[in-house]
């Protein structure tokens, strides 16, 4: 909820469409959620695609990161 306040008041987009947008869940959910609503639906897909993306491809190379630098500092080299 937290999220999509700040992006509602840092853009012109309603809180609604930011909070779908934002909210865990699947994309397709999310979506026919808002056009019960009237949400902006673009921008909700858009924003789920977008999490869904950096869930995919940028969190697996920075945990593998993470973890390669957490047994480093274990191992004392």
């Amino acid at each position: 909820m937290g999220v999509a306040w700040l992006i509602a008041k840092l853009t012109a987009l309603d809180y609604v469409s930011a909070f779908l947008g934002a909210a865990a869940g699947g994309m397709a959910e999310m979506v026919l959620t808002g056009a019960q609503v009237g949400a902006n639906l673009p921008v909700i897909a858009a924003y789920q695609l977008f999490r869904i993306l950096t869930v995919l491809f940028l969190l697996p190379p920075l945990a593998k990161w993470v973890m390669r630098h957490e047994g480093a500092a274990e191992t004392g080299s």
